[in-house]
């Protein structure tokens, strides 16, 4: 679990793929039992779980995502699937984990809490339980065991769900910004000025934020354009405006406003309002069902001394038939 950062995880993707993934890796589980079974030629009833705690940090546990997935995960196992436990060890935990632990709690039964067995940082106590319960052979080095592999996590033979992955895979560093200036991949401009900024790498597969200081008394437009020739023809498409704000230990103001072609009529679609995109990232979207212009503005105006450092992810999206056309 702190082999790969769940809050980066989160901020970068969506949250309902992450979901998905539970439920896809609760599944599995069963399967790996029959399988086992099959394999071994005798009934295999139990797993045993092995949660690595050791960069879970309170940057993760101050995101309110993170904390919602975790609770959903047991959540979801304690009503399904409590009877395939035997053990779960908690290694590496922090400092911080009682309190993230305290959010878990109410969602397990005793039953359940009977068989979780917590360690700290001290290495030589957490494997000599593990090397206990589980054969040598099965283990990786880092865990205590003898098996085989690319690396003591044995990160390469088929053993992991997820993970460990290295550092920002699932995004650039924001402590360094992203401010580069790419070509879109799905040949919608997302214009600022005259820049035109990606929200993907250089593969087209991973959202890249933009990095922006917005100082205080300022704000920040950015101005989206849909073409009348985007909204004619026989099957016409839906044109999505989607966003991603986060920011840094302070909360931003956010509006989008429509503007026509002409530039007569101005209507505000979302009222200007304060988000808590310091606590956990801002995800939304709109139907641009008009040409013209769509203002989305990041305001601190309202802060007389702070400035705010914000991280933004604005795509445009083409849906024909509840299907994204890239």
């Amino acid at each position: 679990m702190g082999l790969w950062d769940m809050r980066e995880i989160v901020d970068i993707g969506d949250v309902i793929p992450g979901f998905r993934s539970i439920l896809r890796l609760l599944s599995a589980m069963e399967y790996e039992i029959i399988a086992s079974s099959k394999k071994l030629k005798k009934p295999v009833n139990q797993i045993i779980a092995i949660f690595d705690f050791q960069q879970f940090s309170y940057r993760q546990l101050n995101s309110r995502t993170v904390c919602q997935g975790a609770i959903e995960f047991f959540r979801i196992f304690e009503s399904n699937y409590p009877e395939i436990l035997k053990t779960c060890f908690f290694i590496n935990t922090p400092r911080i984990f009682p309190i993230f632990f305290a959010f878990l709690k109410p969602f397990l039964s005793a039953k359940t809490m009977s068989k979780m067995v917590f360690f700290g940082p001290q290495k030589t106590k957490w494997t000599r339980a593990l090397v206990e319960k589980i054969p040598d052979e099965i283990l990786p080095p880092y865990y205590g065991g003898t098996r085989p592999g690319t690396d003591e996590f044995c990160s390469e033979e088929g053993i992991w769900n997820d993970g460990p992955l290295p550092p920002n895979y699932y995004g650039a560093d924001m402590s360094k910004g992203r401010n580069s200036i790419y070509e879109l991949n799905s040949g919608l401009a997302i214009q600022n000025g005259n820049k035109r900024f990606s929200c993907f790498d250089n593969n087209g597969t991973m959202p890249i934020f933009s990095r922006e200081e917005i100082p205080a008394g300022s704000k920040l437009e950015l101005e989206f354009h849909v073409l009348q020739e985007k909204l004619e023809g026989s099957y016409p498409p839906t044109i999505l405006l989607k966003w991603k704000i986060k920011s840094d230990s302070y909360d931003i103001a956010f509006q989008v406003t429509y503007k026509d072609a002409q530039g007569l009529r101005r209507e505000d679609l979302i009222e200007n309002h304060r988000i808590e995109s310091h606590v956990c990232q801002q995800d939304g979207s709109i139907v641009c069902d008009s040409p013209g212009t769509y203002i989305v503005t990041l305001d601190n105006t309202f802060s007389k001394r702070r400035k705010k450092v914000i991280y933004y992810n604005i795509q445009m999206e083409e849906l024909v038939d509840d299907q994204i056309i890239s």
